[in-house]
């Protein structure tokens, strides 16, 4: 299991306030239960690695032996870590362990094993992403180790001002590849063809359940592809227009499900 912890904690508990306070301690059967092991954190002595660049991890993906790429919303970066595989132990990936993510604030991010979603420039015949991220601040950004300025930075390959995406999948369907990305500050489920171009899909992520009255409007906040079916994620919008934060509510929380059936999306 790899566990990534917050890059910071808000409010730890004292010892003073332990009478004020009401756990709901849940009673798991013997052997249904999972111990968490703390790998990677940029609090000192807070897990077996210290990485003071695991700053508000978000997403995090692999393809096939590739290391697990994380993203570092907080240092606008992917750190790269290798092993918890056949009892290896975690460590940061020797080689390259860190790429910068252009544009800041990554959030969603997948592994692509198609020959679509190039970037340019590129110093061989062509250069497929093979690690893409979304971002708060409404790009799309690509990384191929023959792109870009560097192999240690990835390229912007589309922008949409306003947007804020918030969570990224990939897939396929009758159409060619697809990046879907949540748009938390418009309501949307933005859609990417192969060159990077907004385009359309059957039905538009249109759910009437979801509510939209006033003081009680929930967006999309997080996308993905799950055995060839797209699951997305709602939020609140606060007052703000932000995601609202979570609170301890046991019966109304912030966040809805929704799973949108649809035969034709296919994993990658």
């Amino acid at each position: 299991m790899l566990a990534f912890l917050p890059g910071r904690i808000n409010r730890p508990v004292t010892a003073q306030q332990s009478q004020g306070i009401s756990p709901e301690i849940v009673t798991i059967p013997a052997g249904s239960a999972y111990r968490q092991t703390n790998f990677v954190s940029d609090i000192p002595g807070f897990g077996l690695i210290q990485e003071p660049t695991l700053i508000n991890p978000w997403g995090i993906a692999f393809r096939g032996t590739s290391p697990f790429w994380v993203s570092n919303n907080g240092t606008s970066s992917s750190s790269l870590f290798r092993g918890d595989v056949g009892g290896s132990p975690l460590v940061k990936n020797p080689g390259l362990s860190l790429v910068t993510v252009p544009g800041g604030l990554p959030t969603g991010v997948v592994g692509n094993a198609t020959t679509d979603f190039a970037i340019t420039p590129c110093s061989v015949a062509t250069c497929p992403a093979a690690f893409i991220w979304a971002t708060i601040t409404g790009n799309i950004v690509g990384w191929n180790p023959s792109g870009g300025p560097n192999a240690t930075t990835g390229v912007i390959a589309a922008s949409q001002g306003g947007h804020v995406y918030t969570g990224l999948a990939i897939g396929s369907n009758s159409g060619g590849n697809r990046l879907y990305a949540a748009d938390f500050n418009n309501g949307n489920i933005d859609v990417y063809n192969g060159v990077y171009a907004l385009t359309t899909t059957t039905g538009g992520f249109a759910d009437p359940t979801i509510p939209t009255t006033a003081g009680n409007t929930y967006h999309p906040y997080n996308i993905q592809n799950i055995g060839g079916s797209l699951y997305v994620m709602y939020a609140k919008v606060g007052t703000d227009g932000k995601a609202e934060a979570w609170r301890r509510q046991r019966f109304r929380p912030p966040l809805q499900y929704r799973r949108c059936a649809r035969s034709d999306v296919r994993d990658q």
